[in-house]
């Protein structure tokens, strides 16, 4: 029985922890978007002719403050049509709310320009 197992499969790195996912955009936030990374490694036993797919979950838009490795979605990966593990989505960065003196910075510097 193992000697089917090593013969038949293989371990197989999919994804790799803190690796660039997707961006979500953020709304309030002194930044209008935050990237989002893998929180863990990802390895599977596979044989040569399965079909893995990988289904990323998350929200169109977040409101900051957003924390970094804040848990933002999740990414699931299938075998076939079988869910095989997931690992959490997690900021990248801090992102704080947008304050007011931030924002009239901003319109000082777009009204001085011209």
């Amino acid at each position: 029985m193992l000697d089917f197992g090593f013969n038949n499969y293989k371990l197989t790195p999919l994804i790799s922890k803190n690796k660039y996912c997707t961006t979500v955009k953020v709304e309030s936030g002194s930044s209008d978007e935050v990237d989002l990374m893998t929180k863990d490694d990802i390895s599977l036993a596979l044989m040569e002719n399965e079909i893995v797919k990988l289904n990323l979950i998350v929200p169109k838009s977040i409101k900051a403050p957003v924390f970094k490795e804040e848990q933002i979605g999740e990414l699931q990966v299938y075998v076939g049509r079988d869910l095989a593990c997931s690992t959490s989505l997690i900021a990248m960065s801090n992102i704080d709310i947008k304050k007011y003196t931030y924002i009239l910075y901003k319109f000082f510097r777009v009204w001085m320009k011209g």
